[in-house]
């Protein structure tokens, strides 16, 4: 017998969401607003108006997509519906609804599952864990055709300012909607209070839906004003290749120009996952010959044996990064700073946008007597890690290096 329950009548945020035919959507606002559910029954209204179409539900790990979505579609949107039974939820590939329409389910450490197909609508929940990458590949399998309009929907809590999602719908890329408690009739008043009684950028973040920076940033002196530009004048006498190593996760890789006067320039950036070994030495190789008559060595992640065997086996100057993690950090901090001659020690090229999107949340992991450790948060910090290579590599060789020749 399939379950009832009351018909659901979407408000606010929600409601703007519905009728929107925008083809990207950033869907953001406060916790407790009720996004998961408007974005799960928009997709259950779609499948159902547009017979064959193809949604993807999608989060950055196929586990959390299980827990959280799935439970909310098979729960409280479409209760023992018989196109839901049959498998359990942690196998579920996919829903196949009986007008032909198709709820994929994946996760964004199993990329190659959902990037082989089509979609009319694709759902990113908790949008915040992927990456800008993650969301152009997904973008490019937006084009089945079947609905009369494509669109991908990005529903998350607010993070920091500088959070890729809030840049791309500030610069016009997407159309933002935000979602608010009023939105959400279901919403207790002591849920309320828990969230009103969070302290600083959490409650700033879950209870009022502010995109701002958290507490306990690792690098606080950071100031795009002052360190993210090209340098007036700037003539390097060192080239080095900084590699944090990751597929699922991104490969971070950066090109830093050192000057005599111990300058540093972040000069370029490739940042993408599923990347196979291959094409990182391949871009890696372009950077050294474009830079042979500086060039200095590549500083790799140091549990990538493999890929640096590979780059060696190109012929590539590598060096293992000493992977002493607040020594490292130190000497990145030491970095961000202003010389007597009014010029920063670094400068960071706008167009190192990955680079720029972790410093604003990479902060040090909290006790839970609100004091901070030694280390950081290990989330979205895969450019961080590689800087922090550089950064002690270059702290430890100053005036003592030489230059390689290819």
């Amino acid at each position: 017998m399939t379950a009832t329950v009351p018909a659901y009548t979407p408000h606010g945020g929600a409601r703007s969401l519905w009728s929107s035919k925008a083809r990207e959507i950033l869907f953001d606002g406060p916790a407790g607003t009720g996004k998961t559910r408007a974005g799960v029954e928009k997709a259950v209204l779609q499948a159902m108006k547009y017979p064959g179409c193809r949604i993807l539900f999608v989060r950055k790990t196929r586990a959390s997509l299980t827990e959280s979505v799935l439970v909310t579609l098979e729960t409280h949107v479409v209760p023992g519906q018989p196109w839901t039974r049959g498998q359990k939820r942690s196998h579920r590939q996919a829903y196949n609804l009986p007008n032909g329409s198709t709820i994929v389910c994946g996760g964004l450490d199993n990329v190659d599952r959902i990037m082989s197909t089509e979609y009319d609508a694709i759902y990113l929940f908790e949008a915040t864990e992927a990456t800008l990458d993650d969301w152009e590949k997904l973008l490019t399998r937006l084009r089945n055709g079947i609905m009369p309009y494509q669109q991908a929907v990005a529903d998350c809590n607010p993070s920091h300012p500088k959070h890729w999602l809030k840049e791309r719908a500030d610069a016009g890329k997407m159309k933002r909607i935000m979602s608010r408690h009023q939105d959400n009739p279901k919403v207790s008043d002591d849920y309320l209070a828990s969230l009103s009684a969070l302290s600083g950028h959490r409650r700033a973040r879950l209870y009022e839906g502010k995109w701002c920076a958290a507490e306990g940033l690792i690098y606080d002196m950071w100031d795009e004003a002052v360190f993210m530009r090209k340098p007036d004048s700037f003539e390097p006498v060192r080239c080095i290749i900084g590699i944090d190593e990751g597929y699922t996760n991104p490969c971070s890789k950066h090109l830093y120009l050192v000057d005599n006067d111990g300058r540093m320039y972040i000069a370029e950036e490739d940042y993408r996952t599923q990347q196979l070994e291959a094409d990182v030495v391949a871009i890696v190789r372009q950077w050294c010959d474009k830079y042979q008559g500086i060039l200095e060595t590549v500083v790799a992640d140091p549990s990538a044996a493999k890929l640096i065997a590979s780059l060696e086996a190109a012929g590539v100057p590598v060096t293992p990064a000493n992977n002493n993690v607040y020594d490292g950090i130190k000497a990145g901090q030491e970095r961000m700073s202003v010389a007597g001659d009014g010029q920063p020690r670094l400068f960071v090229d706008p167009s190192c946008k990955a680079f720029v999107e972790e410093i604003g949340g990479y902060i040090w992991k909290e006790n839970r007597d609100g004091t901070h450790e030694d280390k950081p948060v290990k989330q979205n910090d895969h450019a961080m890690d590689e800087y922090r290579y550089v950064s002690m590599y270059l702290s430890q060789t100053d005036g003592a290096y030489e230059v390689y020749s290819l």
